[in-house]
């Protein structure tokens, strides 16, 4: 009994000491930041834990904001982390701004998300039109840029070729299409190297008139036989896509918005308009009594002509072809109507193409500038940056 009662005190006595000797538990601060404060949210954002303990954190990021890497105590690039707590942690979470279009504009302030790439854009994120202005001069056949601060010109190719009436630009491949050689021919510049490709036009068709539609679509009308062909841009391949029952003007303009093809008709009495999604036409007359031979889409598909009668630029409806006057200007105005979209304003040259007079649309006044060299400059395209 003795001995039994030793044994328990000894027991007692070492449980004592054990219980003496066992050490605290050590616990650790776990902080973290966000960097910028909005632009995400950390799990857990803080915590006390023991020592050992395996903690994950996951960061979120905010609207308009994508994460970017871990800073502080630690330094890892995925969204989440496993951290062991044997220390007082400090991180921060860091997070950047998107620019979903790579603009240089961040996406909390671009109010043109989607601007395509390479454009050079204004502070909001929209790409920033430069209306540029070739024109060909009668005088040398040379193309020159047009410059619509003084009408100063600038060479910029000398083709080898006489060029026709026509002048269109290619948006996607910057490049300007005119047909040579009595229409039989094509010619492609590339605005970039300068450099020329001539086309031969299949089925021994003169081609003059030339309209280039959506994804650089070239449709052009034939002398021959009054068609409108589609161009292939690879070899001049035409393939035809409408005939009309009346005669085409020389002046061929395209809506945008409604991927139609516009022409004047009959003398300039009427204006032929031609859906190129069911290949259907529908014929207005313009009312007044008047000849309209110059036509210009301008912005949100608004039409405008030039009457032969009287020399008003006129509004055109589309509805009914009614004629609504919008100014008349001093002098007559050529055959050769652009618009600057960047601007809003209608380009024309005048006084035999010694001068060029930009119109503003918004307020319906002109300015007249007189071209540089002496030379007399009659076909114009618009180049759009």
């Amino acid at each position: 009994m003795k001995n039994k009662l030793i044994l328990q005190v000894s027991l007692f006595i070492s449980f004592l000491i054990f219980v003496g000797c066992e050490e605290d538990p050590v616990f650790y601060e776990l902080t973290t930041s966000i960097s910028p404060t909005n632009g995400g949210v950390v799990t857990p954002s803080k915590g006390t834990f023991e020592l050992g303990e395996v903690v994950e954190l996951y960061s979120t990021s905010k609207e308009n904001y994508k994460f970017k890497n871990w800073g502080g105590d630690i330094s890892k690039t995925s969204k989440s982390i496993v951290i062991t707590m044997d220390s007082n942690k400090n991180i921060t979470a860091i997070f950047e701004l998107l620019d979903t279009d790579g603009d240089g504009v961040t996406d909390d302030i671009d109010t043109c998300p989607d601007t395509p790439s390479g454009n050079t854009v204004d502070s909001n994120g929209c790409a920033e039109n430069f209306d540029v202005i070739y024109g060909i001069s009668t005088d040398d056949n040379i193309l020159y840029k047009i410059s619509l601060d003084d009408g100063n010109l600038t060479p910029s190719y000398n083709p080898s070729l006489n060029l026709s009436w026509e002048l269109e630009y290619l948006p996607s491949s910057n490049q300007i299409i005119s047909t040579v050689e009595s229409g039989t021919k094509l010619l492609i510049l590339d605005l970039e190297t300068n450099q020329s490709t001539i086309l031969t036009f299949s089925e021994d068709k003169s081609i003059e008139r030339v309209i280039v539609t959506k994804n650089d679509i070239v449709y052009g009308i034939s002398n021959d036989d009054n068609i409108l062909y589609k161009i292939s841009l690879d070899d001049g391949s035409l393939i035809p896509s409408y005939n009309p029952s009346m005669n085409l003007s020389w002046e061929l303009e395209y809506l945008p918005s409604l991927n139609q093809i516009i022409s004047t008709v009959e003398s300039g009495t009427k204006l032929l308009i031609l859906d190129l999604e069911t290949n259907q036409s529908t014929i207005l007359t313009f009312s007044e009594d008047k000849a309209i031979e110059r036509v210009i889409v301008t912005k949100n598909d608004i039409v405008y002509g030039i009457s032969n009668d009287d020399n008003i630029l006129y509004k055109i409806s589309l509805d009914d072809g009614n004629l609504t006057p919008s100014y008349n200007p001093s002098v007559n105005l050529s055959w050769e109507l652009e618009y600057l979209p960047s601007s809003n304003q209608i380009i024309s040259t005048v006084e035999s193409g010694t001068k060029l007079l930009i119109l503003d649309l918004e307020i319906n006044q002109s300015t007249i500038l007189t071209f540089s060299e002496d030379k007399a400059i009659e076909r114009l395209v618009l180049i759009e940056k």
